[in-house]
């Protein structure tokens, strides 16, 4: 596809990020999108043969902006704690920024097809094991005592699925403060 045209599929694709979150799956229309993003319906067509493949190919670019933000906000970073911090710091934020695209794709599972929860999965699957990898070079370095890798990232990765999850519904107090659960996780509630 040529530069022009790949151009062009991206502009329909965030258009169509922006009417499916404000209007829902069968609630947006193909014309909405279509002015959003500045082309004329039978483009979105030449594109996208349909209203639900548009909307899979939205998701599919949602979670790749997803996974390139979160490559760009921890690029860098050495210590094993603070990129931990900022990845979790970075979900609060995206959250924050993307809650209505977040809202709709958890109330539109009907649209969501079966390679799309798979592309979801691999997702989930990647970072926890990339989070594994920081919590491997955490207990390298010493921060982080000797413990089962895999497991602790699923435990971060819970800790932070809830906070993004009060986050989305406006739920943010006392209860969903990142620092202190962070502390929790670093420093568990052992006294020895």
């Amino acid at each position: 596809m040529a530069v022009k045209e790949e151009a062009r599929k991206e502009d329909i694709l965030k258009a169509s990020i922006r009417v499916f979150s404000k209007e829902g799956f069968y609630n947006a229309r193909m014309e909405d999108i279509a002015v959003a993003a500045g082309v004329g319906k039978g483009t979105i067509y030449e594109y996208f043969p349909s209203k639900k493949v548009l909307f899979q190919e939205m998701m599919r670019y949602a979670v790749e902006m997803y996974i390139a933000e979160v490559e760009r906000h921890i690029t860098g970073i050495k210590d094993a704690k603070e990129v931990l911090s900022s990845f979790m710091r970075f979900n609060i934020d995206f959250m924050r920024e993307h809650a209505e695209i977040a809202k709709m794709v958890i109330s539109q599972p009907n649209e969501v097809n079966e390679e799309i929860m798979e592309m979801f999965m691999n997702v989930r699957h990647r970072i926890e094991e990339a989070i594994a990898s920081v919590i491997i070079g955490g207990i390298s370095s010493g921060s982080f005592r000797k413990i089962k890798p895999r497991i602790a990232a699923m435990a971060f990765l819970a800790m932070v699925s809830r906070v993004a999850a009060a986050t989305l519904y406006n739920c943010e107090h006392e209860e969903y403060n990142a620092v202190e659960m962070l502390d929790i996780f670093f420093h568990g509630i052992s006294m020895v």
